[in-house]
């Protein structure tokens, strides 16, 4: 069994929700000064407050981990919150179609022609290299978004 805990790249998940705050705080303040109606700067301030939540709890709270399984012949990411350690995904290794880098531009519609449920499981808001796992489970499309280093890669190309 393979395990690969992908590392945190960038401090975007600090940076962006410190961001999106000082825009509520900003907003705030111009809700009581400016001439704008209220209504739309305390949305706005809504809004930046519960884009940085989600970015505090999704990328700053959570790790993901990936089990490659050769025995098993399985693919499982664990969820990470705090001691919290949950099951976010299962794959056989038979139900993935292919494994592709994603970078700027990529589309499953483009490249396979049919609407795919995407997953992404990376622990970087902003990933240097992502690839995406398809696969179809049971009759539905599915793509898993990863962070892989070379050793999961081959695992999974192997398959």
């Amino acid at each position: 069994m393979y395990i690969y805990n992908p590392k945190r790249e960038t401090k975007a998940h600090i940076v962006l929700p410190l961001f999106f705050i000082m825009i509520s705080v900003a907003a705030m303040t111009c809700s009581q000064v400016s001439l704008i109606p209220d209504f739309i700067t305390q949305a706005l301030a809504v809004v930046s407050i519960a884009l940085a939540i989600h970015i505090i709890t999704r990328y700053s709270l959570t790790d993901h981990t990936y089990e490659a399984d050769s025995e098993k012949r399985i693919f499982n990411v664990r969820k990470v919150t705090g001691k919290r350690i949950s099951h976010a995904a299962a794959i056989e290794y038979g139900d993935i179609t292919a494994v592709d880098k994603k970078g700027k531009g990529y589309s499953l519609k483009e490249k396979y022609g049919k609407s795919y449920k995407v997953y992404n499981f990376c622990n970087n808001v902003f990933p240097r290299e992502a690839y995406c796992i398809v696969c179809s489970i049971a009759g539905d499309d599915v793509a898993v978004i990863i962070e892989a280093d070379k050793t999961l890669l081959e695992i999974l190309e192997r398959r």
